[in-house]
């Protein structure tokens, strides 16, 4: 049950009429609505930006464009290596949302746009563990920011080894035994 257009621009020129200039943009999926680039268009003209969050497994240029061309901001959510993404999202989808991932950094480099571009990292018992590994991933991307999701005990719950694990990585970083280049820095 999407929002019909017209529901969405009552909502958006309301939020214009709060002034609210940026929202977030998330779904399940929001590449799965065909409207989506019209959505985005209708946002602008009321004034309204913001960030658009994807597992980026629906490369669609023509909305990527727009929203670097644009300044919008796009979270992609990847939870870990090859083998763990997959695991955890599905066969052959870290290959789609890498690909999308690099669309998006060249084009921001011939725009030279001011889009920022998160990676979004799930911590979960299934990937605590390839963080170290992950950030050997990251450091060879050109994300602006890279987000560690710790979701709440009341939606998933992780096993006691991957709070464990999580709480040693944290205690490493924090007493000084691993940096935070080693982990996130992407020089």
């Amino acid at each position: 049950n999407d929002l019909s257009m017209d529901v969405l621009e009552n909502l958006f020129t309301d939020l214009n009429n709060m002034g609210v200039e940026d929202v977030l943009f998330t779904g399940g999926e929001v590449f799965l609505r065909d409207d989506l680039l019209q959505i985005l268009k209708l946002a602008e003209k009321k004034s309204i930006k913001g960030t658009i969050i994807t597992n980026g497994t629906i490369l669609n240029n023509e909305v990527f464009d727009f929203l670097l061309q644009n300044n919008w901001n796009i979270v992609f959510s990847i939870d870990g290596c090859a083998d763990v993404h997959d695991m955890i999202r599905g066969k052959g989808n870290f290959d789609k949302s890498t690909k999308s991932t690099n669309y998006c950094f060249d084009i921001r480099k011939k725009l030279n746009s001011s889009s920022k571009i998160f990676c979004n990292f799930v911590v979960q018992s299934q990937n605590i563990k390839q963080i170290p590994e992950f950030s050997n991933f990251i450091k060879n991307q050109e994300f602006d920011y890279v987000v560690l999701d710790l979701p709440s005990f009341f939606q998933r719950k992780l096993s006691e080894e991957g709070i464990a694990d999580f709480k040693s990585i944290i205690s490493d970083y924090l007493s000084g035994k691993l940096s935070y280049n080693k982990l996130f820095d992407s020089e």
